[in-house]
């Protein structure tokens, strides 16, 4: 009897290699806002000092949408960067010095309808940049989808491998190894560059360019947080 394809044979056993795959959808629980505060002028000080104070108003803002029973549910602000250039003209003459400087804020929402209303806001605010939506999981919930998409990608090992083995002119087949991609006996590890469990957050792009934006603009709709899992495994045909 010719072995399955994908299949080696020892004595009267056929071994069946497979790789299982699961994904699974959920909709968004949280949502995180991405922002940009700064500004650039020909005069550092000044630039500085307007960066600051524009970071300084929107982390009390955020300060003041944060806690218990509020629309969101933590906020940060990262450090401040500063750079400087010199232009030029498209005549090629080179202009005065230009200061810029910026510092990224993040605000996590579990309200979505207080999110788009804090994005129009502050979109409009000079020296603003909403930079994209960042669509979560609670940490509990994320791990729950993990382990079910896990589950799922080994039963979808089994069955490829089943149907592999009836081709073969078995009946059933039982597993003898299922591991993460790479780690099966006689693998290399890490070959695949697979993970495991990967929680694909999708993200929803914004700019204001710095200026004022319609706030009719602004894409919100929530999308799906997408949980894939991977693993290798090997059956035993029966």
């Amino acid at each position: 009897m010719a072995p399955a394809v994908g299949a080696q044979v020892s004595d009267v056993t056929v071994i069946i290699s497979v790789v299982g795959e699961s994904t699974i959808d959920s909709p968004p629980e949280r949502a995180i806002l991405h922002v940009t505060a700064g500004f650039d002028t020909d005069v550092k000080l000044r630039t500085v000092e307007s960066t600051v104070r524009l970071v300084n108003e929107l982390s009390a803002e955020m300060a003041a949408l944060t806690g218990a029973g509020r629309p969101a549910t933590w906020f940060s602000v990262g450090s401040l960067r500063t750079w400087s250039w010199r232009p030029h003209s498209d005549a090629g003459e080179i202009m005065p010095m230009r200061y810029a400087a910026s510092a990224p804020l993040q605000v996590k929402f579990r309200d979505f309808p207080e999110l788009s209303a804090f994005a129009s806001r502050i979109g409009a605010r000079a020296g603003v940049k909403l930079d994209r939506v960042e669509w979560a999981l609670t940490e509990a919930a994320l791990r729950g989808v993990k382990e079910s998409a896990l589950a799922g990608a080994v039963a979808n090992a089994r069955k490829r491998a089943l149907v592999m083995a009836k081709a073969a002119g078995f009946a059933d087949v039982v597993a003898s190894q299922i591991a993460d991609p790479g780690l099966l006996e006689g693998e290399r590890g890490g070959e695949t560059g697979f993970p495991s469990a990967k929680a694909e957050m999708r993200m929803a792009s914004m700019d204001s360019g710095g200026g004022a934006i319609d706030p009719e603009a602004i894409d919100l709709k929530p999308e799906d947080v997408s949980v894939s899992a991977t693993v290798h495994a090997r059956f035993a045909a029966r």
